[in-house]
């Protein structure tokens, strides 16, 4: 299982791995950005207060992967 990653970290790493996932600022309910894979339509809500240290958690990041086809080892 992944461990806790900081909100920055998070989104560096699908995009270095995958050039398609892009971040959506205003397409998020409330304080959540939306990631999109514009190939596939695949998009998530990941939450996000206004700042970037903060601590996206596990079950989160088990969801990305799963949903975008992420290598398990992405967030280790």
């Amino acid at each position: 299982m992944p461990r806790a990653l900081e909100y920055r970290e998070v989104l560096k790493r699908p995009r270095a791995e995958r050039k398609g996932i892009q971040v959506h600022a205003r397409k998020g309910k409330g304080s959540h950005r939306m990631l999109v894979d514009p190939v596939t339509g695949r998009h998530y809500p990941l939450p996000h207060h206004g700042n970037d240290k903060r601590r996206i958690q596990p079950g989160y990041l088990k969801d990305l992967i799963r949903l975008f086809e992420l290598p398990s080892n992405i967030f280790d």
